[in-house]
């Protein structure tokens, strides 16, 4: 079976790509589910399980070690009560391994043994310090009350290192035994004492955070007041003591904490704000939107979903053009929910409509192109929206000097799908084609590796495919049959534009030709398919559009071609090849199967070893 996945691209050309901002868009193309792709599985040797369980009985430490990890490295939970056992190993590493592979295995039957390293007066130092850790994560993850009181009692005295201390506080938060109230008044303690180490302080208040939604405490907003008032690392402290409250009354205090200047701070509250209700935001968004911090800003932003008001309109036009691609992109879903309502869709496109005419303003008068974000967000959306009004000032973004912006409007085009854009979108690709080629050549002229415009005209290269290949898709939705000459310039493979461009190209002729048989195209798109050159082969992605497209246009004279795929090729062509036979001749054949991969070779020895009768005492 042949399976390739290069690209003709020079290594050059390569590693400029990797340097420019931003992966392609996904488009019709790659949202078109015309088959699945079968997943792989593993499955191990049951002699290898017999093997491993072998070496846990060897006196050898080291093999001892080694069956651990192969036990847990193919998660055998046949073996966990064996490995319960070795957590008494005379080896303290042999202890410290079996309990990291109890943790993998989730071996609830070594909570006994585990109670017992929890004492901290019995290992102040490494390696018993390890393992009370992870006995301490264990019995927390198990919800284990018995382990509550040995907390308690190591928070109480001190004695223990200040990790011991940590983990004690996070594990009471996580199993806080039989009386909440009794734990609460403990981490409480320990929180509100600033003669604690910080770490500490910080890990009673997560834990007092939990047992706040036990509902059986008090509620987190007057210690949370103390700690305000503590000085300058009390917010931080307060806010995540009230990182999960849950009752309005304690909202008065979230929203202080929301507007504090430092941004750890501030997120914190504002996401918990927007969990007990995104009305708590509203007045307070404006001033979140300008904070230096993307992930207040991002809140504010995802605060505005519901609000059905001109105000989140206003704060959402702005948010579109914010320099973080998280934070412009969820403003603009969010202007998309919010013109679901019948009063606020208008005036939403309309907002659209005038920051396309602001971008379009600041690059005419040559000003500094500040809003270029937001035309780029406000295109996409606009279609969306179904704006067609909108289609002319798309149509002139196509020559905007930003490579967002004019990918941008062709994606916004495509849904309006106005007939008065169908020629100009074609006559677009001719003149994208055009300039990859003269970008080519001048890429081709450039001899010195370190030369600037090595990177230079590479990038636009990568741009303009990128480009072109949403020109291309839209075309192909939109059926334009005068583009069909145009994009069969991107079949040959000499072309410079990128794998996925000229794929774009090929499925895009598929649908313009769609049910119309055609020898001379299905020759081309053969040869495409077929061109597996060692030293340069076809892009794999070039390769399945042309057989997409050789079934899409009906070409019935192509089955054998199909089937010899199907039988030989990489897993993704199979399939599609498979989809592409059903499609022109209705056969159903049978589906792509994985052989499972066997694992069959442990550290000890080879299977094939034990298979042929190695002795028994075999170790390493």
């Amino acid at each position: 079976m042949v399976h390739v996945r290069r690209s003709r691209w020079s290594a050059a050309t390569t590693a400029v790509v990797l340097l420019c901002c931003g992966a392609a868009l996904a488009g019709p193309m790659e949202d078109e589910k015309l088959y699945e792709l079968p997943t792989n599985t593993s499955i191990v040797h049951p002699r290898l399980l017999e093997l491993t369980a072998w070496g846990l009985n060897q006196s050898a430490k080291l093999t001892r070690l080694e069956s651990l990890g192969e036990i847990r490295h193919n998660n055998f939970t046949q073996l966990s009560d064996e490995v319960v056992k070795l957590l008494d190993d005379p080896s303290e590493a042999v202890q410290t391994s079996a309990m990291q592979v109890v943790e993998a295995l989730d071996a609830r039957g070594a909570a006994d043994r585990l109670l017992t390293r929890i004492d901290v007066g019995q290992y102040p130092q490494s390696p018993q310090y390890e393992q009370a850790l992870l006995a301490d994560t264990l019995l927390a993850k198990w919800k284990d009350q018995r382990a509550a009181p040995a907390w308690a009692d190591r928070l109480t005295k001190s004695v223990a290192p200040v990790g011991l201390l940590v983990s004690a506080a996070r594990s009471l938060g996580d199993a806080p035994g039989a009386d909440p109230r009794a734990t609460w008044a403990l981490l409480q303690t320990t929180l509100l004492d600033e003669a604690k180490p910080f770490s500490l302080r910080l890990a009673a208040a997560d834990a007092l955070a939990k047992l706040s939604e036990l509902k059986t405490v008090p509620r987190v907003d007057a210690p949370g007041k103390t700690l305000i008032a503590s000085g300058p690392r009390g917010p931080l402290l307060a806010a995540r003591l009230m990182a999960r409250a849950y009752t309005d009354a304690e909202a008065p205090l979230l929203k202080q904490l929301a507007v504090n200047k430092e941004p750890a701070v501030a997120v914190i509250a504002l996401e918990r704000l927007y969990e007990l209700n995104p009305e708590y935001l509203w007045p307070i968004a404006r001033q979140a939107v300008d904070r230096p911090d993307p992930r207040v800003r991002l809140v504010a932003v995802r605060s505005q979903e519901k609000h059905v008001d001109p105000a989140a309109v206003d704060l959402l036009r702005y948010a579109i053009n914010d320099t973080h691609p998280e934070v412009r992109t969820t403003a603009a879903q969010m202007l998309y929910v919010l013109a679901q309502s019948p009063s606020l869709n208008e005036p939403i496109k309309l907002a659209m409509r005038d920051v396309i005419r602001q971008a379009l303003t600041e690059w005419k008068a040559d000003k500094p192109m500040e809003h270029w974000r937001a035309a780029e967000q406000a295109a996409i959306l606009s279609g969306r929206l179904d704006d067609k009004p909108a289609y002319a000032n798309l149509v002139t973004l196509f020559d905007h000097p930003r490579h967002e912006v004019r990918v941008g409007a062709v994606v916004g085009l495509r849904p309006l799908a106005v007939a008065e854009t169908r020629q100009p979108m074609a006559d677009l690709l001719g003149r994208v084609i055009k300039e990859i080629n003269d970008f080519n050549k001048k890429l081709e002229s450039v001899t010195q590796q370190e030369d600037p415009r090595l990177k230079m005209f590479s990038q636009r290269i990568y741009e303009h495919s990128q480009w072109g290949a949403e020109i291309a898709q839209t075309l192909g939705v939109w059926r334009v049959k005068e583009a069909d000459k145009t994009l069969q310039l991107l079949i040959p493979k000499e072309n410079p534009a990128s794998p996925r461009c000229r794929a774009s190209a090929i499925w895009a002729l598929g649908w313009i030709r769609e049910n119309q048989p055609d020898k001379a195209m299905a020759n081309t798109l053969r040869r495409r398919l077929l061109d597996l050159n060692p030293t340069n082969p076809e892009s794999d992605e070039v390769r399945l559009a042309s057989l997409i497209a050789i079934a899409r246009m009906d070409n019935k004279e192509e089955v054998p071609t199909l089937r010899n795929r199907y039988r030989e090729d990489g897993l993704e062509i199979q399939c599609a090849a498979r989809w592409a036979i059903k499609h022109l001749t209705g056969e159903e054949l049978p589906d792509i199967k994985l052989k499972p991969n066997v694992v069959s070779n442990g550290f000890l020895a080879p299977l094939d070893r034990y298979e042929a009768g190695a002795p028994e005492g075999t170790t390493q």
